[in-house]
């Protein structure tokens, strides 16, 4: 570390591996031109220019990185041709179809004010800690329109996104109310979280506090990171999680109808078995294929000299695995397999079948660590 900023004798770059349908990967990073700069923090994968070829697009600590699929193995860095050169400390994004024409637009997830002149001493016993959120001003996030011809077009403003500063870490989109347009929440740390509704006519009403999701039932804003929407009780109305830092336990909102949610989080088990963890990646699979979707959580301390000021916080903390039973969840970590038996520095995954054999398996992104695969290997007779 220089000056509070890492300086590694060799330089960070993201990763790419192909799956050789073995169960086995190779490293096509540098044949593929997507090793990046700066310091990766999150990607969305998806097929904006609509020619049948998935496109990455990449976060970071500086600006964001989209690479065109080549068809051919390769990428190609169409950032600054696309109008999505403007710099920023960006961690999240989705693609989605904000307007219902038939092409993905962006939303990125933009944390704080910050640059490293506006770093902060977060020293303790002159040793220098992660700096809680608090310390930065909060940051509008960026919503940009696919004008059709591989460009963008940055409507934060126009569609009312824009006046809203934020620190957002995670975004998941869906129709919250079932009008066919897609919604946008926002899970923002130390300050309250944001619910976009979609109006139509590319605008949006922030409505998170109105509808129940801004802050904790307490009235305090909470430190949200991970987040994911589904609907868990089968009830027809998508719910919405939310993964928060330690001693603040995660977020399970119910959807009630008329725009409004509650947090169940308590009642379905999930408030105290997350407690004293703090969660980055979260999402819902169902795991067992019994037709209810469960719940698998990536978690892990932020500071890595937390220890040494607290005796009662990890830094490196375990999965958790929670099993829908129909009435709320059951945490059977313990029956996961072994890697629910270790703890890890993790921060963020993914979800999908690698093998094809009908069974959605994880992925999970460890800090200064190779990443995690969890290969599902529940039987039963469903598919």
């Amino acid at each position: 570390m220089v000056g509070g900023f890492l300086r590694p004798a060799k330089p960070l770059r993201n990763a790419l591996y192909h799956n050789n349908r073995d169960g086995t990967f190779t490293d096509v990073t540098e044949k593929a031109g997507v090793a990046g700069r700066d310091f990766g923090i999150g990607v969305a994968a998806a097929d904006y220019d609509g020619d049948g070829w998935t496109d990455l697009l990449v976060t970071t600590y500086g600006r964001l990185i989209l690479y065109h699929n080549n068809h051919d193995g390769t990428f190609t860095d169409v950032t600054k041709a696309a109008g999505l050169g403007e710099p920023g400390l960006f961690t999240s994004a989705v693609w989605f179809d904000s307007d219902n024409n038939g092409l993905l637009d962006l939303f990125v997830c933009h944390f704080a004010k910050y640059n490293k002149s506006l770093e902060r001493d977060c020293s303790t016993n002159g040793v220098r800690h992660y700096c809680y959120p608090k310390t930065y001003e909060p940051w509008p996030s960026r919503l940009y329109k696919n004008n059709g011809n591989g460009t963008f077009t940055d409507v934060s403003v126009s569609s009312g996104i824009g006046q809203y500063f934020g620190k957002a870490f995670g975004v998941v989109t869906t129709d919250i109310n079932n009008d066919g347009l897609m919604d946008l929440f926002v899970a923002n740390d130390s300050v309250c979280n944001f619910l976009y509704l979609n109006k139509g006519g590319g605008k949006f009403e922030e409505i998170g506090f109105q509808a129940g999701v801004a802050y904790s039932a307490d009235g305090a804003a909470r430190s949200g990171m991970g987040v994911d929407a589904i609907d868990f009780d089968a009830d027809g109305r998508q719910d919405l999680f939310v993964a928060n830092i330690n001693r603040e336990r995660y977020s399970l909102y119910r959807n009630s109808g008329g725009n409004i949610f509650q947090d169940v989080a308590g009642p379905t088990g999930i408030g105290m078995a997350t407690v004293m963890y703090s969660g980055w990646g979260c999402r819902f699979i169902d795991f067992d294929l019994d037709g209810r979707p469960d719940l698998i959580l990536a978690n892990g301390h932020p500071d890595d000299l937390i220890e040494s000021i607290n005796n009662t916080l990890r830094y490196r903390e375990p999965l958790l695995l929670f099993h829908n039973n129909g009435n709320g969840f059951d945490n059977v970590s313990a029956a996961g397999g072994p890697a629910f038996k270790e703890s890890y520095p993790a921060r963020g995954l993914a979800v999908g079948d690698l093998d094809n054999d009908g069974r959605v398996d994880v992925v999970v992104g460890i800090s200064g660590e190779a990443p995690l695969i969890l290969h599902n290997i529940v039987r039963n007779a469903n598919h």
